[in-house]
């Protein structure tokens, strides 16, 4: 049973990832919107300095992804921190920064 957990879990982080993205380039990047929270630190960062919205993504995340493995434990916080770097590959597909 717990191999369909894993399975299940993984088939939902990379829906969420790719929704993700789709909702960055379809909405927030092309319209120019920023976004609140560390999702909106990372846009703000990377609209100030010129630098691709990829890097922000995970280096913003960075602190709430070690109180997650401190808090919640080792497995959410690699699940996290795999679906961070998904969305920021996903983003950064296709010249989109």
């Amino acid at each position: 049973m717990q191999g369909k957990k894993w399975i299940r879990d993984i088939l939902f982080i990379v829906v969420g990832i790719f929704s993700a993205a789709f909702g960055f380039k379809g909405f927030l990047l092309t319209n120019h919107f920023i976004d609140g929270g560390a999702t909106g630190i990372s846009l703000l960062i990377a609209q100030l300095s010129g630098w691709p919205l990829s890097i922000f993504i995970v280096l913003v995340n960075f602190p709430f992804m070690i109180m997650a493995f401190k808090v919640v434990g080792r497995q959410f916080a690699l699940e996290d921190y795999g679906s961070h770097c998904g969305t920021r590959s996903c983003i950064g597909i296709g010249g989109v920064s």
